[in-house]
């Protein structure tokens, strides 16, 4: 049962302050408790029950993002490991997760109360970058994980294994590993296919590569994926387009789904 609900808003969209307003309102009327996170409530100038960013998700049973899905994004990599579920209110142009419009958020906050929603399980990917055999960084995602090459147009030159084994070398601009739910993001504008959201599986889709005998994979999840670079000026490896860190010669990234499912 639902008790306290928190709130995760884009505070660069115009519409924030009236959504936000909308949804308190809504949420009390219904008998349940805003939390907002304390960089919201601070913008805002609202007062009532508030926590920092990084712990929402230990402190309410589900989130409203209020933005689009760039919001919704960060909402799960916030809150996917404590299994809380999200609602997106889009205020954004595209929805393709965020689907609920401002004029629609007393419907959807009814529901909430009533019980009468379902939950999706979307698997997430995660990516470990390795350097001279140390790990140096680690990040997960629900779209995709992508390696590009940074602000330098100079294409990257990678050996991609699947369970150990070489898939020989690629050369390309970069390679998208996206999840089912992220192939109707960048990686479909790259040519990947669109994968059924339900699937548990990882799609590895190149980036402008240098030969026709490169084309996207599609792999079951229990395969572990990694790239090894063979050349690159300034690479960069980035999840859902929000949480960066560069790459150079040598570096071996790993990819594997997610043990953190978002809901």
């Amino acid at each position: 049962m639902l008790s306290r609900i928190g709130l995760l808003a884009n505070l660069g969209k115009p519409q924030v302050r009236e959504a936000v307003h909308v949804c308190r309102r809504e949420l009390l009327a219904h008998g349940l408790q805003p939390v907002l996170d304390e960089s919201l409530a601070s913008s805002l100038k609202m007062k009532g029950p508030m926590v920092p960013t990084e712990e929402l998700g230990r402190h309410v049973d589900a989130v409203i993002t209020l933005g689009g899905d760039g919001t919704f994004l960060s909402a799960a990599r916030l809150v996917a490991a404590e299994g809380v579920p999200l609602l997106g209110i889009n205020l954004g142009s595209l929805g393709f997760l965020a689907e609920v419009r401002l004029e629609e958020i007393p419907e959807a906050v009814a529901s909430l109360a009533e019980g009468n929603y379902r939950l999706e399980k979307r698997k997430k990917v995660t990516a470990t970058l390795h350097r001279e055999g140390e790990e140096i960084f680690g990040v997960s995602a629900l779209n995709d994980v992508v390696l590009n090459m940074g602000a330098m147009p100079r294409v990257l030159d990678m050996e991609v294994r699947v369970a150990g084994t070489s898939l020989g070398r690629y050369l390309a601009d970069g390679l998208i590993v996206a999840t089912p739910t992220g192939s109707t993001a960048y990686s479909l504008s790259a040519g990947g296919p669109i994968v059924d959201p339900s699937m548990d599986a990882l799609l590895v889709t190149p980036i402008c590569p240098h030969s026709l005998a490169v084309r996207p994979l599609l792999l079951d999840h229990n395969h572990p994926l990694e790239v090894e670079i063979h050349d690159c000026d300034e690479g960069v490896l980035s999840a859902d387009g929000q949480v960066a860190h560069p790459v150079i010669y040598r570096d071996r990234i790993a990819f594997r789904r997610s043990h953190d499912p978002a809901y």
